[in-house]
């Protein structure tokens, strides 16, 4: 609008110069499916004319508007865009299989304690047994789950060479991956060192590195006195894991203190915080400590007998029955001399 005066008429003249046409238009925006995810909306239109190229994205899609009265297409959804992932499908059977959630559940009756105790390497050896149970009876899924487990909780794996000693192997397992980390771990513990090695070294070319499978191939290097190789495994375990691994610690504390002649006390130490009830650690923290002339601080005004025999020779036999007796008490001794270990800086 233009607006002019008329001296003459003495009035105000208005001009239009141009119109417009106001539309009702509201704000919108366009995401894709796989942006979506995790968000919600009142309103949605759901564009699928193109097709779904993964799994699970009509699923996706749908289920970003919070009703159905939100929710609306701009065509007809065919039945082959609704896709289930195999990985997920393999999944629901072997996590809702009844005879696996049977025995998880008896494993777990068999553990609680001892887990609950933090008694893990008591724990491990029971789910062994177990796992040995399995693989003789050719349960290999279940073997092999539960070797996994073994792994996971042990911190010294000695005593399970003592369980094999007289077992028995079976000849030409099955050949599957998971059957070659089985043969792998149970020839270890057998003895059959360059046979475990030849198992584990085709598991890991076959499935990837991860970090139970590259623990046995190091403890396999270390009973076949491959020292470099061994510790090469334990710098790539700690670094995939990045955090403490209280069986790998156990192994590096040995190697550096009796193979490379470096310091194995300090990672002894780390061990205790998350499993203070491994009697394997405290033993051989004080092998090493005394071997180096090195001793806990002892109070003098009380008598704590796990320190006094902690400050003798070297694998003092004395100090693991009293440490172990104070241990299962849980007494005020044991807690102080755990308590001296944590917070000694060993030079």
């Amino acid at each position: 609008m233009e607006y002019s005066y008329n001296p003459e008429t003495k009035s105000t003249l208005q001009n239009i110069v141009g119109t417009f046409t106001q539309y009702p238009i509201k704000l919108a925006w366009g995401i894709t499916i796989h942006k979506s995810q995790g968000l919600t909306f009142d309103k949605v239109i759901v564009d699928l004319r193109r097709g779904v190229f993964a799994d699970g994205q009509t699923y996706v899609a749908l289920s970003r508007a919070r009703s159905l009265q939100g929710l609306y297409l701009t065509s007809e959804i065919k039945n082959h865009y609704v896709r289930t992932g195999e990985e997920v499908v393999q999944f629901a059977k072997e996590f809702n299989d009844s005879i696996n959630i049977e025995n998880q559940i008896k494993l777990n009756s068999l553990t609680y304690e001892s887990l609950n105790n933090k008694e893990f390497d008591n724990a491990a050896i029971i789910l062994f047994e177990k796992a040995y149970e399995f693989y003789m009876n050719d349960k290999i899924s279940e073997a092999y789950d539960t070797l996994n487990s073994v792994l996971d909780f042990t911190v010294c794996d000695d005593n399970l060479f003592d369980f094999m000693f007289e077992k028995q192997l079976i000849e030409n397992y099955n050949e599957s991956n998971k059957s070659q980390f089985i043969n792998a771990v149970f020839n270890l513990y057998k003895g059959n060192f360059e046979i475990g090695l030849q198992d584990i070294g085709r598991f890991i070319a076959s499935t990837g590195r991860n970090s139970n499978a590259l623990y046995i191939q190091m403890r396999l290097y270390s009973m076949l006195n491959k020292w470099s190789e061994a510790d090469q495994l334990i710098e790539e375990i700690c670094a995939i894991e990045a955090q403490v691994i209280p069986k790998v610690y156990f192994r590096g504390g040995i190697i550096n203190h009796c193979v490379l002649g470096l310091s194995g006390i300090g990672i002894l130490q780390t061990i205790i915080e998350p499993c203070p009830k491994s009697v394997e650690t405290y033993i051989l923290l004080q092998q090493f400590c005394r071997e180096k002339n090195l001793a806990l601080a002892e109070n003098n005004e009380s008598i704590n007998d796990i320190i006094r025999e902690f400050n003798k020779e070297p694998l003092n036999p004395r100090f693991k029955e009293v440490l172990v007796s104070n241990l299962h008490d849980n007494s005020m001794n044991f807690n102080e001399f755990r308590s001296v270990i944590l917070n000694e800086v060993f030079e």
